[in-house]
């Protein structure tokens, strides 16, 4: 590539930079907001427990009322066989619409939790795609550049980078599914090409060579997003069957 050329290119290069940082730190604000909803879908599920656990107490404080007004008076009256059956009939009544209502509030509560973890897997599998978004542009300008930053690139390996961070991590949540197994062998290879293309010469490679490559590598990325998208969708779904 002729010098000048490599200049402009350097020049563009750098003033993506300031855009790339930028959306950079954007991922890191949507990770914090991902944490946050997390740590509030883990105290619903607390609150909505604490408060199943109370519907359960009412409903067995209700039984044990409705056999003792169904057995004859013994010696040793404990204050609720001495109310009238109108008194008891209220009582119980209300003692069921108590453990009624609790017990939808409950349900309403765990579903509120099973929705904002939902939310939080969706934001996660956004931020992740982003972050790929940033990495292939910062391969492709080093690549195109022909030795920029190729070092740093090579420290960056299938496991170490934004995606297999996470594809080791909160991904294998998703292990069971078919997308989730092809993403990693996608990643592989994606990785093993820019591999193979950092340890190349770019100055030795024709126009129609790189070309190639890079369309190959950019393929390889959209096959990453796609499968993305289809982990997203199944959340989709989990969600959905939630709302209703």
């Amino acid at each position: 590539m002729a010098p000048e050329s490599t200049e402009k290119l350097q020049h563009i290069y750098r003033l993506q930079q300031s855009k790339l940082v930028s959306i950079s730190h954007l991922t890191e604000v949507l990770d914090d907001i991902r944490e946050d909803l997390e740590v509030f879908s883990a105290e619903q599920k607390a609150l909505a427990g604490e408060l199943e656990n109370c519907t359960n107490r009412s409903r067995l404080t209700i039984r044990r009322l409705e056999r003792k007004d169904n057995k004859e008076a013994t010696i040793g009256d404990d204050g609720y066989r001495l109310l009238s059956p109108a008194r008891k009939k209220s009582f119980l009544h209300t003692l069921q619409e108590v453990h009624d209502a609790s017990s939808s509030v409950a349900g309403r509560l765990y579903r509120l939790s099973s929705g904002h973890t939902h939310s939080a897997e969706l934001l996660d599998l956004s931020v992740i795609m982003v972050k790929h978004f940033l990495w292939r542009e910062r391969v492709f300008m080093a690549i195109i550049l022909g030795g920029h930053d190729n070092d740093a690139l090579k420290q960056v390996s299938v496991r170490s980078c934004a995606l297999g961070r996470w594809y080791d991590g909160r991904g294998k949540t998703y292990s069971h599914l078919p997308a989730y197994r092809s993403l990693g062998e996608v990643h592989f290879r994606y990785h093993k090409l820019l591999n193979e293309l950092i340890d190349r010469d770019v100055e030795d490679m024709t126009f129609r060579e790189l070309s190639t490559e890079l369309t190959t590598l950019e393929m390889l990325s959209q096959q990453l997003v796609g499968l993305i998208g289809q982990i997203q969708h199944h959340v989709t779904l989990l969600q959905n069957t939630v709302d209703r």
